[in-house]
């Protein structure tokens, strides 16, 4: 394991920036033989002008010609905004290279996956194989991802499907997985993944439950625990079993680093009933920008006391050049007089500041917030809100702005948003509430209005609609039925919509 990272927003690309970084261009993989490192099968990487990965090249050592012999090869393809749409594997067969497998991918307007096919070669024709489509939330969370089967160039079908459920505050909540049964025509219950944080927002916990057919219960599988440095690093995580109503150790994964503080080990124990003892260790070589020069797998003997070398990893790079910085998504929602723009990102390596910026014409852009990076491994959230209660304008504009260290930038993709007119506002109160919501708006005519409210999963769960008229409105609604949760509340009137966000404790 080179990480010990749970990616919580299974977001999909959003967008890109980029950062400086070093290129990947082989990876040569060894194994332990007879007391000495064996050449077991290489990696490299080409890339385009744009420093976008073109082809990855596997070669597998051939022991008896004792030459590297060519068995696959990816080729990358991307939109003019530098997102994929297709990888194509082909593999070497009878001296030439033969369609294998690929993938495509399709996007939403904001840029985010909306599916991804994966198709087989079939003779002469490329045969749908699996369909995995997503949707998300208001919020630009994932909300669920279906995966449909085909063979033999039928219709797909359904298979499985993600449901992802958050906190009040974005945090993952829970995750379902439900299986598709094609003779009653239902989703039947699977697998269920639930969260726990810690008051810093790190994971706590993580309880894995599978579906009780029986009983109809969700049933205890396995829960892992989490444990930090005092910086806040994860250090170990304990992976333990239900049995016999109570929870027992199984794994013990700890994490260690190096004196620049990357990652730089796992080491692997397995509980034997009494105390952990050690099964294997993966140790990491790291240069100075963070990047990792060599990947040590090693297994535990018992009966020789140590450590036995099994798989090791080295990699080189070429000159530095702008790869992408994943941003996962960027989004831009009116609440009111606020507009709150929300980003995620990933791989972040020597960046220095966002930029939030803004723009009235789409083309003269001025930044108005600026946030530092985390430049944390893993999946990084970030929040800004603009006020736009003085702003009298029909449509703002946003972007962002990525400055690494050494001054270099580069943009998001334009965010355009509908602002609804500044003489309507909607307040909600009191919030949080429990039973009873006041809805309060003033509209610039008579019309007829539509207030809806929405779960944080999209789904409506309460309707009601009326005449508005150019003065002060107030309508009361009942949400006593409500679970507890965060929902979304929307004015309709005309083509306009105005949203803001209330609490039910």
């Amino acid at each position: 394991m080179r990480q010990l990272i749970i990616i919580l927003a299974l977001v999909t690309n959003a967008s890109f920036a980029f950062t400086q970084a070093q290129k990947l261009d082989t990876v040569l993989s060894v194994r332990w033989f007879n007391g000495a490192w064996q050449n077991s099968s290489r990696t490299i990487n080409n890339y385009d002008e744009d420093c976008r990965l073109k082809t990855v090249l596997v070669q597998n050592w051939n022991v008896i010609t004792g030459k590297w012999a060519d068995f696959s090869n990816k080729q990358y393809s991307y939109t003019n905004e530098h997102y994929i749409v297709e990888i194509m594997t082909q593999l070497w067969l009878d001296d030439s290279w033969t369609n294998s497998y690929r993938q495509i991918y399709s996007y939403y307007p904001s840029w985010q996956i909306q599916s991804v096919t994966d198709q087989n070669w079939l003779t002469d024709h490329w045969s749908n194989y699996r369909l995995v489509s997503n949707t998300y939330d208001s919020n630009g969370y994932i909300d669920s991802v279906l995966t449909q089967s085909s063979d033999n160039d039928e219709p797909f079908t359904n298979y499985a499907i993600d449901v992802y459920s958050y906190n009040n505050d974005g945090s993952l909540r829970e995750t379902v997985n439900q299986f598709w049964n094609n003779v009653s025509k239902i989703w039947v219950n699977y697998i269920k993944e639930s969260f726990t944080y810690n008051s810093n927002k790190t994971i706590h916990s993580s309880t894995e439950a599978f579906w009780n057919y029986s009983s109809a219960l969700w049933q205890p599988g396995t829960q892992t625990l989490y444990t930090y440095t005092v910086a806040g690093k994860l250090y170990n995580y304990t992976i333990q079993g239900w049995q016999a109503n109570q929870w027992v150790n199984q794994w013990l994964y700890s994490a260690y680093f190096d004196t620049n503080g990357f990652p730089s080990g796992v080491l692997i124990e397995r509980w034997d009933g009494f105390d952990w003892e050690k099964f294997r260790q993966n140790s990491d070589k790291n240069n100075s920008d963070g990047t990792i020069r060599q990947h040590t797998a090693q297994y535990w003997v018992e009966t020789l006391n140590n450590w036995v070398n099994d798989l090791q990893d080295t990699y080189t790079y070429s000159a530095s050049c702008l790869l992408p910085l994943q941003l996962l998504s960027f989004t831009a929602a009116q609440y009111g007089a606020e507009v709150k723009i929300r980003w995620a990102t990933t791989d972040e390596i020597n960046m220095k500041a966002f930029n939030i910026q803004r723009s009235f014409n789409g083309k003269d852009f001025n930044s108005i917030g600026h946030i530092t990076p985390r430049s944390a491994t893993g999946v990084n959230t970030y929040d800004y809100v603009d006020a736009i209660d003085n702003i009298g304008v029909a449509k703002i504009y946003y972007r962002l702005q990525a400055v690494n260290q050494d001054q270099s930038y580069t943009f998001s993709r334009i965010v355009p948003l509908t602002i609804t007119s500044n003489k309507e506002t909607l307040k909600v109160y009191p919030n949080p509430a429990k039973n009873i919501i006041t809805i309060s708006f003033s509209s610039p005519g008579n019309r007829k209005a539509k207030i809806q409210i929405n779960d944080m999963r999209g789904n409506t769960v309460y309707r009601h609609a009326l005449n508005a008229t150019e003065q002060n409105n107030t309508v009361f609604a009942d949400i006593s039925s409500l679970s507890k949760g965060t929902y979304h509340l929307l004015l309709i009137t005309g083509t306009d919509i105005q949203q803001t966000m209330f609490i039910k404790p």
